[in-house]
C-alpha cells in the first residue's frame, strides 16, 4: 500500500517544486526564497496526489480487518467520494509548511556543503 501513495506523492512533491521553482527564477530571479515558495507549493500537490490512499493505509494500521477494496467500498457508501478526503483540510494547514521547509533547507544546505567542498577540495 505504502508504494500506492509514495510513488505518486514524491513525483508530484519533486516535480511540482521543480517547475514552480524554474517559474520563480524566470519571474523574478533567483531569491532565497524561491525554494521555501516552491516547497509549500510541492506540499499541495504532494498530498492533492495521495491523500485517499494515505487515508486507506491510516485505516488498515488502525486495525481495520477486511480487505482494501472492502475497505474502500465502505468508505464510499457511508461518506461517497468526499469519504476519501476526510481530513485533507487539517492535512494542508500542516503540509505546505513541513515541506517547504524541508525543500529550503535540503537546497541551501546542498549550497553550503559545495561551497565548502569547492574550497577545501
Amino acid at each position: 500500500m505504502a508504494i500506492l501513495r509514495d510513488a505518486p506523492a514524491l513525483a508530484a512533491s519533486y516535480s511540482s517544486f521543480q517547475f514552480t521553482k524554474r517559474f520563480l527564477i524566470s519571474y523574478w530571479g533567483d531569491k532565497f526564497y524561491n525554494s521555501m515558495i516552491a516547497g509549500s507549493v510541492a506540499g499541495i500537490a504532494c498530498w492533492l496526489a495521495c491523500y485517499p490512499q494515505d487515508l486507506i493505509k491510516t485505516r488498515i494500521q488502525n486495525g481495520y480487518k477486511g480487505s482494501t477494496i472492502q475497505l474502500m467500498k465502505e468508505i464510499y457508501s457511508k461518506d461517497g467520494i468526499r469519504g476519501f478526503w476526510r481530513g485533507f483540510g487539517a492535512c494542508l494547514t500542516r503540509a505546505p509548511i513541513a515541506v517547504a521547509v524541508s525543500y529550503f533547507t535540503y537546497e541551501h544546505s546542498k549550497i553550503f556543503l559545495t561551497s565548502l567542498a569547492d574550497k577545501y577540495y
